[in-house]
């Protein structure tokens, strides 16, 4: 049995020292004998690899001597009790007088009397691990793309150079590749990949020295510059923005690449990473907002701004849940362009502070995505405009008499979206024709699949769609083609301008969309003299201030429906049904 065990450690101690890369090591309790493997020498170039006699004590000696006792007592338990593992730290002098952190893990070996026979073990340079550890934070904290550093790179190595008594300014800038999205949505995001790969090496190329460049989020990127003046850092954004002038060449071919940039500034615009990072973020977020400004540097208005926006983001999340609460819808007229007679009209989203102030839509509505309330408020609107056509055919409106509605992206991405504007139609006594929905080319390009899906079954019961801001996208000429649209509404941007482009661009639609069965709205009619330069065009239906701004719905009821006789038989319905 003792020859068997010898053998089993003798094997078990060869196997461990010839197979693992750290400092392994055998100690023969029987025989008082230590072997370590050979690379042993590498720390410890002085040492032998076999030592023998009363080891623990020898070994003891070349540590220090705060670290001595312990050293003893945890190897002297492992002899003289039945100990499994032992882990132990320690010091010892290394070469040229350097202090060394080892540390040492291992197990021990009994024979059948359960007396230790062997103490197998390996030896950590604790010191040689902490570089190991910051190699792989080092690289860790890098983009996987890009090899940038991220975002929390930055801010450590923001927060140190506040702290470095040499730096006495610096500049942050935040360069934002601008609707980046539309990019990944309409190429792939492989080519959006690349795009921000081309990006990282143009930023990289016209760097100031002594910066470094951070990838903080997918789109956004980030220069530190340390010791930068105001005048630099915005000499450095307007150069930017002036090689964005030229095209990018990205794969053979190339793009235009335009950014949002800010900056903060130190110690101006802030004595600590968080703020002066915070601080830049907000001035990026007013530049993006602000479609005259291609780059700003942060003032401390602009944190008031902030405040009275996301206090406004909160009043309008409170409305939201609160039903609806002061939203409302108003109604803006569509006319038939040949006769000026009322054919429908477009219900469009109001909001009225509470202090009675009516505010502007587009704030509005940045304000509801900004709080990621449009699906709850999509249905809300959907509901209202229903009811409110149902309520007007009821009281004797022409039961041809429609309203566009406008859909939300997040509605259109809705696999079951189409069913449920089918539910609704039954639940308010409409038929399909009373309602058209209006989407945008964004809405599209949100999902496309479930977005076609929607639109055929909905086209397949009778539900009209509107494409709206037509012109002004990507590709609308492909989605008349691959998309069941029955009507187009033109921008009102080619209205406003009389010029050659516009009236043939409006021209060569209506001449398309006769051809496939489509009508065409055009928006922005404010004059007479426009009203009949684009009736001369051949269009279908006219909307714009030359008619009437968008009314609440008793204004627009007192408007165009004083002569309307209530329809009895739909009365009646209601008020079986409670209603």
């Amino acid at each position: 049995m003792d020859v068997t065990e010898r053998k089993k450690t003798n094997y078990l101690q060869k196997l461990l020292i010839a197979g693992s890369e750290a400092v392994t090591f055998a100690y023969d309790t029987k025989r008082e004998i230590i072997q370590f493997s050979p690379n042993f020498r590498d720390a410890f170039p002085d040492m032998e690899l076999t030592y023998s006699g009363d080891i623990i004590r020898k070994m003891a000696e070349e540590l220090f001597e705060d670290d001595r006792r312990r050293f003893v007592e945890t190897f002297t338990y492992l002899v003289d009790e039945e100990r499994d593992s032992f882990s132990i730290e320690f010091r010892v002098h290394g070469q040229k007088g350097k202090i060394v952190w080892l540390a040492s893990r291992g197990k021990t070996i009994y024979d059948s009397s359960k007396q230790a026979l062997l103490i197998v073990g390996s030896i950590f340079d604790l010191s040689q691990m902490n570089e190991v550890r910051e190699y792989v934070e080092k690289h860790s904290s890098r983009n996987p793309l890009t090899g940038l550093l991220v975002r929390e790179r930055l801010q450590a190595d923001t927060e140190a150079m506040i702290h470095d008594r040499n730096i006495l300014s610096a500049g942050i800038i935040l360069i934002d590749i601008k609707d980046f999205h539309i990019f990944n949505d309409r190429y792939g995001r492989e080519m959006g990949d690349r795009i921000v790969v081309a990006v990282t090496k143009k930023l990289r190329d016209s760097m100031p020295r002594k910066c470094e460049l951070y990838h903080i989020s997918v789109d956004t990127f980030c220069i530190l510059w340390p010791n930068a003046t105001r005048v630099q850092v915005e000499n450095h954004m307007k150069a930017i923005l002036e090689e964005a002038n030229e095209p990018m060449v990205i794969d053979r071919g190339s793009m235009y690449v335009n950014y949002s940039m800010s900056a903060s500034l130190f110690p101006s615009c802030g004595n600590q990473a968080d703020e002066l990072i915070n601080n830049a973020e907000i001035t990026l977020h007013k530049v993006k907002q602000d479609a005259h400004l291609a780059y700003s540097i942060y003032t401390p208005q602009f944190k008031v701004e902030m405040k009275e926006r996301m206090d406004f983001e909160y009043q309008i999340a409170k409305s939201v849940r609160e039903d609806g609460q002061n939203f409302l819808l108003h109604f803006q007229p569509l006319v038939d362009a040949r006769t000026e007679k009322l054919v429908g009209c477009e219900a469009l989203l109001r909001w009225v502070s509470p202090q009675g102030e009516l505010i502007s839509p587009e704030k509005v509505i940045a304000a509801v995505y900004a709080t990621g309330q449009m699906a709850v408020l999509g249905e809300w609107i959907l509901r209202t405009a229903m009811k409110q056509c149902r309520d007007w055919i009821a009281s004797g409106v022409s039961d041809d008499f429609y309203v566009h509605i406008n859909v939300t992206a997040e509605d259109m991405a809705k696999i079951d979206f189409a069913d449920h504007v089918i539910e609704l139609l039954g639940e308010y006594d409409l038929q399909p024709k009373n309602i058209l929905l209006e989407i945008t080319e964004t809405t599209l390009m949100k999902n496309l699949a479930i977005c076609r899906q929607n639109m055929v079954k909905l086209r397949n019961n009778g539900i009209r769609i509107a494409l709206d801001d037509f012109g002004t996208g990507y590709s609308s000429f492909n989605y008349l083609r691959e998309f069941p649209v029955d009507e187009i509404k033109i921008d009102r941007a080619f209205v406003d301008q009389d010029d050659r482009f516009n009236t043939s661009f409006i021209s060569a639609i209506v001449l398309l969309t006769r051809t496939i069965g489509m009508t065409v709205c055009v928006e922005g009619i404010e004059t007479s003299q426009k009203a009949a330069r684009i009736r001369a065009l051949g269009v279908d239906i006219f909307q714009g201030y030359y008619y009437s701004r968008p009314l609440a719905p008793e204004q627009f009821a007192s408007k165009y429906f004083a002569d309307v006789k209530p329809d009895v038989e739909q009365i009646m319905k209601r008020t079986k049904r409670g209603e």
